[in-house]
């Protein structure tokens, strides 16, 4: 009838929407298993180790029931025969009984469906109504059939038992996985893989991440300056360094990887001006190379790398310019000395003058300028034998008076001390003799009376005039 047609319309219509939601469902469910995919891949473990446990509980369960099967068959064999036909003419009454009663209900549920759609039951109510029928039957009737239902309940319960134990279980696992600590781990393993296979973009995002949960280990700051080492960016591997420093202050490992990245390069001496060979060192912090050039009096042979000292042992201007240079390039800090060398030439010894008395030096104090200025007739009077020859010149102790007769001095005299150059002359004033060499006169004249002494601007005699008198 049309009544009909639009009833099974209807229920077509519904029979659609139902396909269309478990599409969806299905979808989701997919969508949902992928999601939970990794962490069940995660507890494969514990479901293992369950798993096993399980078996060994279902082992004994089965050795009970295999038990029990094999006594209940000696008890079957032992049944009269009438007993027997007894019971299976009891089931097939009730076999018949239960025919009809299906027929019935089956017409009974053919008119209903006419008349209601029924709504679709989800997968958890079948799953719950499943368990509840189970578990309402009486399936432990001593019976075969008994048994074997018994049997199913068994595993029946055993596995949605498994089946909480494993849900629980990754869910825990899943919990447990996805703590800070965790995703830490996993972010470094990630960049780990990624620093050793030199996919050095995806090593720095990853290390760069770790820093969200909290300042990483000095090791982690290690590796992320290497990755910057390895794109070049040496500037930052040092920023980064740096700021490791400033979370593991006296970091040994730390300060050591900033001395080579920062190559810092030392001459000694200090330059300066020298009156012998000089040997200059140059270091470097790090274990860096060492490089060099050396300019003498403005010229160079040009750069050099640093192995051993440099001796400067020739008179010059030595200009020494030094830098270290780290293991990717960086070039550090240019330093600067400056030496200059200036060795004098060596000469003989020169013989030693025989030292000035103190008398002597008092000549330094005595003037016969000064002294005639005050007192013309004065008389210095020398002793030839008392005669120090220093080359140039003699010294002599003498005595100073301030009148004489002839060549006798009077009054009281000073002693003082003069020179008198070995090239003066000696010029007699009481006999016609002319001038000779005073030279001359030390061999034949035990003293002599200087008068008129003429002297350079020393202060030593060069000619004077001289009284013979009693000597001749």
């Amino acid at each position: 009838t049309a009544e009909d047609e639009t009833t099974d319309s209807e229920v077509e219509s519904k029979d659609e929407i139902d396909e269309s939601d478990e599409s969806e469902e299905t979808v989701a469910e997919s969508e949902t298993a992928e999601e939970q995919e990794t962490a069940e891949n995660g507890s494969k473990e514990a479901a293992d180790a369950d798993e096993a446990e399980l078996a060994e509980m279902l082992a004994v369960i089965e050795e009970e029931e295999r038990i029990a099967e094999e006594k209940q068959d000696v008890a079957d064999d032992d049944m009269p025969e009438s007993e027997a036909s007894e019971d299976e003419s009891v089931d097939e009454d009730d076999d018949t009984e239960e025919l009809e009663e299906s027929e019935d209900d089956s017409g009974e549920q053919e008119k209903q469906t006419r008349k209601v759609i029924p709504l679709r039951k989800t997968k958890e109510e079948e799953e719950a109504e499943y368990v509840e029928a189970i578990l309402s039957e009486d399936r432990f009737d001593g019976g075969t059939t008994g048994k074997k239902q018994g049997k199913g309940l068994r595993f029946s319960i055993l596995a949605v038992s498994l089946a909480v134990v494993i849900g629980v279980g990754t869910a825990g696992y899943y919990v447990w996985s996805n703590t800070p600590e965790k995703q830490a781990e996993r972010i470094l393993k990630t960049a780990e893989a990624a620093f050793w296979s030199k996919d050095y973009s995806v090593a720095e995002e990853n290390y760069t991440k770790l820093f969200s949960y909290g300042t990483p280990s000095a090791e982690v700051y290690m590796h992320l300056a290497n990755t910057y080492l390895n794109r070049s960016e040496h500037a930052k591997a040092i920023s980064i360094i740096n700021e490791a420093l400033e979370a593991y202050p006296g970091n040994a490992d730390l300060s050591a990887a900033l001395d080579k990245l920062c190559p810092v390069a030392a001459i000694t001496p200090d330059g300066g001006v020298f009156g012998e060979p000089m040997t200059v060192e140059l270091s470097v912090n790090g274990g860096n190379d060492l490089y060099y050039t050396m300019y003498i009096d403005g010229q160079t042979s040009g750069e050099e790398k640093y192995e051993t000292p440099i001796t400067l042992d020739e008179n010059g201007t030595y200009k020494i310019e030094a830098y270290g240079m780290s293991g990717d390039g960086y070039k550090g800090n240019v330093v600067t000395e400056t030496y200059v060398i200036n060795i004098e030439p060596e000469t003989e010894p020169e013989t030693e003058a025989p030292e000035e008395s103190e008398a002597q030096n008092e000549s330094a104090e005595f003037s016969f300028a000064s002294e005639y200025a005050e007192y013309p007739d004065t008389l210095v009077e020398i002793q030839t034998a008392n005669r120090q020859d220093m080359g140039e010149y003699s010294v002599f102790p003498a005595k100073v008076y301030h009148s004489h007769n002839s060549d006798k001095p009077e009054g009281e005299g000073r002693d003082v001390t003069i020179k008198i150059s070995n090239s003066a002359w000696l010029h007699y004033i009481d006999y016609d003799l002319g001038s000779i060499p005073v030279r001359d006169a030390y061999s034949f004249l035990p003293y002599i009376g200087l008068l008129n002494a003429t002297t350079d601007e020393n202060g030593v005699v060069t000619k004077f005039d001289f009284i013979l008198g009693s000597q001749k």
